[in-house]
């Protein structure tokens, strides 16, 4: 991504003390390239040569839209973190500087965009991918008896100037809402425009692809995609035995997957998805076959594969092989363990793969520590010192580093069509950034209990993991 401007982190730091006198530095300073890795994705391939040159992103903090953008990515990823004295501080500067209300715990979806957006109120909601405003536009609830129901948008929603969307109104795909509509409680179908204030609202019924032309101009192309999500699991655990089967707040881990992909699948109707499980379980396999929410091909553990040494990748390759008649285009793996994982978080990792040239691509988190600055290691001479030799007096000198989490996984077909001889972190690879509160993984009855606790503590607060919790409690009432 080009960023026009030389020292984009002073500009920001300069901007928030004009405000306050005591600021964050560090833990601003730590998330601006999860928020700089979000705008990239948001802006890449989009027709506007402004935005993008057609090869990379261009990023200019003198731009509103964009900065009114990064500024709520920055806002939205501090609160994530559990940073919210900074998270306010970010959001008030954008509202201050913007005349906007972008409040930094709704989750706006990966492509997003807007045109004058002065006096715009975007509160909690369902956002689609491909969502538009323009000005004085305003998204939040609305009281019906008694009861407090949120908007839910579909994917490639246009709202004209002073649009207002409240309530338990459900807006569906390719939908185009004209200026000064007022709809409250509503249901708005595909493929239409919408005209009127509620209750005597107009809908002049369209095609997919008349809306989509309409659109073209904002979005460019969007892309169709044929995507595999593969889900492995095998039946022995010598760490943790049986961790596959557990149940996290009532509802089976499996869920949990099924979950994501379920949410992803219902917000991206526009791609083919197909799921594919790799088990030699079958408790699990008959957990996975008594829901009936997700549609699921099942794939059987070769016996060479089911050994605790055997690389996944080498699973998730017969998989991929064996479902090759498929022709993905992508094959996402999801890890049974890793159940901290939000709609958004598969959103952006299938961005980054295609806007990318890439073998694989998988998700990170930020590392708190630096193998530059504050890792040792065991040298050869008995002595312990640094992994990676440097000079640095301070760990924000160092260069960034990343973790895996071992929560998604993107591969390039044509990737798992070779030879894999080494491991995957030596081929050609790429991040997608999630909040790091993430990175918990189950090994042991300990990380299973750590994490079955902070997990009520976080859908109170995130948006994103409190609806995959949703719909996981909705598979499993299908059983």
């Amino acid at each position: 991504m080009k960023i026009l401007v030389d020292n984009l982190e002073n500009l920001l730091l300069r901007q928030l003390y004009n405000y306050w006198l005591e600021i964050d530095e560090n833990a601003i300073l730590r998330h601006i390239p999860e928020a700089l890795d979000l705008i990239e994705k948001n802006y890449s391939g989009m027709p506007n040569r402004r935005l993008c040159d057609g090869k990379e992103v261009i990023f200019s903090p003198y731009m509103s839209v964009q900065w009114m953008n990064f500024l709520y990515r920055l806002s939205h990823v501090l609160f994530l973190n559990g940073e919210d004295t900074s998270a306010d501080q970010v959001y008030y500067l954008n509202k201050i500087m913007h005349g906007n209300d972008w409040f930094y715990a709704i989750e706006l979806p990966v492509h997003f965009h807007c045109e004058h957006p002065l006096c715009s109120v975007l509160g909690r909601a369902q956002y689609g991918d491909y969502f538009f405003i323009y000005q004085g536009t305003t998204v939040g609830g609305n009281r019906k008896k008694g009861q407090l129901y949120y908007p839910k948008i579909g994917e490639n929603v246009l709202l004209y100037a002073n649009a207002t969307v409240l309530g338990d109104t459900h807006i569906g795909n390719n939908v185009i809402i004209a200026a000064d509509t007022f709809l409250i409680n509503e249901i708005v179908p595909d493929n239409c425009i919408v005209f009127g204030k509620s209750p005597d609202i107009r809908i002049k019924v369209k095609s997919e692809k008349e809306i989509k032309e309409y659109t073209q101009h904002i979005w460019g192309e969007m892309v169709m995609m044929n995507i595999l999500f593969t889900i492995c699991g095998r039946a022995g655990s010598k760490g943790f035995r049986n961790k596959n089967l557990k149940k996290m707040n009532s509802v089976p881990l499996a869920f949990y997957t099924l979950a994501a992909v379920k949410g992803y699948a219902d917000k991206h109707s526009e791609n083919i998805i197909r799921v594919a499980v790799n088990t030699d379980s079958e408790p699990l396999k008959e957990l996975f076959q008594a829901q009936t929410q997700v549609e699921i091909e099942f794939v059987d553990r070769k016996e060479e594969l089911a050994g605790d040494v055997v690389p996944k990748v080498a699973v998730i390759q017969d998989t991929y092989r064996q479902m090759k008649s498929t022709n993905p285009d992508v094959v996402v793996d999801l890890d049974i363990t890793s159940p901290y994982r939000r709609i958004c978080d598969i959103e952006n990792i299938v961005s980054g793969f295609v806007s990318g040239d890439y073998d694989i691509i998988f998700s990170v988190v930020e590392s708190r520590r630096s193998p530059y600055f504050n890792m040792v290691e065991r040298k050869p001479n008995g002595y312990y010192k640094k992994i990676c030799k440097s000079n640095f007096t301070a760990r924000q000198q160092a260069p960034k580093c990343y973790e895996l989490n071992a929560s998604i996984y993107a591969y390039n077909p044509s990737f798992l069509d070779r030879s894999i001889e080494k491991t995957i972190l030596d081929y050609n690879c790429g991040v997608s950034i999630m909040p790091d509160y993430l990175v918990l993984d189950i090994d042991s009855e300990e990380d299973f209990e750590m994490m079955q606790y902070l997990h009520e503590v976080y859908c109170k607060r995130d948006a994103g993991l409190n609806e995959v919790y949703l719909i996981a409690k909705k598979i499993l009432r299908s059983i």
